[in-house]
């Protein structure tokens, strides 16, 4: 891969004629780092994003390990980097991804929104009782320029009733959601943890994981995106409203 000083010295030199990708390796090691350096918890690359190698390889540079993989090339592109671990984030699946994760890459994380699925991940691991299977629930529309609202996720009243099922598997179980893509307002993270504590307190089950999702806004040109730390300050005060526990592991997925 050619390297150059900047965006003016690579057009100088090659004079494209059709769009050409530029990376920043030093950036993406920068942007991983301090991201983990902010956040109350496990930071997981959205792979979806950009499974580009370099990318990827970036990431890991500034000690990223942890990947939301919605694919079987994606969780491919992550067992090339040393030291990583998966998690399968997609809650629609095929029984022969389920299936590869499982046993070929050993993925024991993954996401859900209805009974069929949690059928299928069951079925298919054999009723295997090493998974952490984390429910996504429907969220209503925040300020974000990508709304996802009713795209995946169960509705919030059937939610206490499928954790409850979850729960009951001898798995650890979990809840995860998200704001909608380039969310502008940091506030909807306290929003869909306040709904989330609502649903833990209708289970009566425990949740040892929460997974805020992702929707961090990118600084583009025109949109005043909030910093990180506004960010953090809301998880964290959404996180608060939640029933304790004290082994709680907690993710978020920024692309």
């Amino acid at each position: 891969m050619e390297s150059f000083a900047d965006a003016l010295a690579m057009v100088t030199a090659l004079r494209p004629e059709e769009p050409v990708y530029c990376l920043r390796p030093r950036v993406l090691r920068e942007s991983a780092a301090e991201f983990q350096r902010q956040f109350p918890g496990t930071v997981m690359y959205a792979v979806k994003c950009n499974d580009h190698p370099a990318v990827l390889a970036g990431l890991h540079a500034g000690g990223l390990r942890h990947f939301d993989v919605a694919s079987l090339s994606e969780i491919e592109a992550v067992a090339a980097l040393p030291g990583t671990v998966s998690h399968y984030m997609h809650p629609v699946k095929n029984r022969q991804a389920v299936e590869l994760a499982y046993r070929r890459f050993g993925i024991r994380t993954f996401a859900l929104d209805h009974e069929e699925e949690l059928d299928k991940i069951l079925a298919v691991t054999d009723g295997a009782r090493d998974l952490t299977l984390v429910l996504r629930v429907d969220m209503p529309r925040f300020d974000s320029v990508c709304d996802l609202s009713g795209k995946f996720g169960a509705e919030v009243e059937a939610a206490p009733g499928l954790l409850r099922r979850i729960a009951a598997t001898g798995n650890r179980a979990g809840l995860t959601f998200h704001v909608g893509s380039q969310c502008l307002d940091p506030g909807a993270y306290e929003s869909a943890l306040t709904i989330c504590a609502g649903i833990l307190a209708r289970a009566g089950v425990s949740a040892p994981v929460i997974d805020v999702g992702g929707g961090f806004p990118a600084a583009y040109v025109g949109t005043a995106a909030p910093p990180l730390s506004a960010f953090v300050a809301a998880i964290r005060a959404g996180l608060a409203r939640l029933p304790a526990d004290p082994g709680r592991a907690v993710f978020c997925e920024p692309g």
